[in-house]
């Protein structure tokens, strides 16, 4: 399957976002004009719940102005927003407190971060895959093109390793969260590895072989922006094709 409108590394607002992303896959995450963002709707038609939870592990600890479209079609935007790991929900500062929308009612958002904005969505809704049963199905997209590049935030346990004569480590055992990477090639979603032998010999099973560009272009697994690079290689195979 391939997609329209590729990547745009710009600042411009996002002027439209997919109504629903699985039926009109035409319409690009990234896809920007000149017309206001949203047209916005009054948050109290929104089955919204006061903000409870106190153990916290946001994407980005700052509030930053943004968008949502639900998957009802509802818009909102004009409020500081963070999207909360731990609970998976997206909080929403008013003037007078601070609310939180469930992430299974998110269909897309995006936070403006100075000129960079940040797309994330909910991948059973915008690829039209089933929803991973243990981690969060919302993440965030870093390059849209013949192949999707999809940032994830998944849990690990982190084992208690406090060591009484040193008095370092920690007492008891953790939840933190660590970045993930993964490709969609218009098929299936699947984990890129991490070591560079490992993803040449990922991509070679798929018919693609990178060795020469990993090595000249200095890709590095980790750095997602070597990997958004290499998405743009991979869809310039595959215009090459055509």
């Amino acid at each position: 399957m391939k997609f329209l409108v590729r990547f745009l590394h710009t600042g411009l607002i996002l002027g439209a976002l997919c109504a629903s992303a699985q039926a009109q896959r035409n319409n690009s995450l990234f896809m920007v004009n000149n017309s206001p963002l949203y047209a916005g709707e009054a948050l109290d038609v929104i089955d919204l719940r006061q903000k409870e939870t106190e153990v916290e592990a946001f994407w980005f600890e700052d509030w930053m102005p943004g968008g949502i479209i639900l998957k009802d079609s509802q818009q909102v935007k004009g409020y500081p927003l963070r999207y909360d790991l731990y609970s998976q929900s997206l909080e929403i500062r008013t003037p007078t407190d601070v609310k939180v929308l469930a992430a299974r009612q998110v269909q897309v958002f995006y936070l403006q971060a100075g000129e960079t904005t940040h797309f994330f969505a909910d991948l059973p809704a915008y690829l039209g895959i089933p929803p991973h049963p243990e981690q969060d199905n919302v993440a965030k997209i870093l390059h849209e093109g013949q192949y999707v590049l999809i940032q994830r935030k998944e849990r690990e346990l982190l084992k208690a390793n406090y060591v009484p004569a040193l008095d370092a480590g920690s007492i008891n055992d953790k939840i933190i969260f660590v970045d993930a990477y993964y490709l969609y090639d218009g098929q299936s979603l699947e984990r890129l590895p991490r070591p560079k032998g490992k993803l040449r010999t990922f991509l070679a099973g798929k018919g693609i072989e990178v060795a020469d560009f990993l090595k000249e272009a200095k890709i590095h697994p980790k750095k997602p922006e070597d990997l958004i690079r290499l998405c743009q290689y991979l869809d310039s195979l595959g215009a090459a094709g055509e």
